[in-house]
Parts: C-alpha cells; structure tokens; sequence
C-alpha cells in the first residue's frame, strides 16, 4: 500500500469500475472533480454549484465509523454519515442542510 492520493480523476470515469459509480447530483450542484487513493480504496470527489464548492469524502467504514454533524462559526459544514461498508462524508462552506443532504444522496443512491 502507498500512503496518499494517487491520481487526478478530471473525467470521473475510473469511478466506473467501484461500487460507487454513477454520482448523482444534488439541487444544482455537479461532480467536477476528484482523486482516488493510491489503494484504490477511498474516493474525493469535488461537487459545485458554480458558486460553492464541496468536498466529498467516500471510503470503507461501515456502521463501526464515527459519524455526525458539525457547523463552524466561519460557515464549514462538516456531514459524515455511514451505512454496513461506507463512510460518506461532505464538508463545504455551505449550509448544514445542503451538505447533509449531499452525503445523504451519495449514500443512497449509489449503493445496491
């Protein structure tokens, strides 16, 4: 194993070959981008609106992973929310509810 993020994924379509493919938008906002892990294990994919960007963080968890929901002062929203094998987690600067509902429709969607 590398330890790291090994390669730029600009046209999405190495997500083809995960259990996690398809990646769905959500009230405007688009995957743009994203990277993989050198294990090939985790995932970050890049959401925007045009305006505002978000972080999406896919990997291995399962019901074990911590989860929650956070809000900072400065605006970040922090959504982890996992189901039997994924951890889904959004931060952005954007509101609370549009990263929750974010990390939840990754979760859902994608997954069998």
């Amino acid at each position: 194993d590398q330890p790291g993020w090994l390669e730029q994924l600009d046209d999405l379509s190495p997500l083809a070959d995960t259990e996690i493919s398809g990646l769905p938008g959500f009230g405007g906002f688009r995957p743009i981008s994203g990277l993989r892990s050198a294990d090939g294990r985790r995932r970050q994919i890049y959401y925007s609106d045009g305006l505002a960007r978000v972080s999406v963080f896919i990997e291995p968890g399962g019901l074990q992973a911590p989860h929650g929901r956070a809000e900072s002062p400065g605006g970040t929203s922090i959504a982890a929310l996992r189901s039997e094998k994924w951890l889904i987690t959004a931060i952005g600067e954007v509101p609370l509810s549009t990263a929750v509902a974010l990390a939840e429709k990754v979760l859902r969607d994608p997954l069998p």
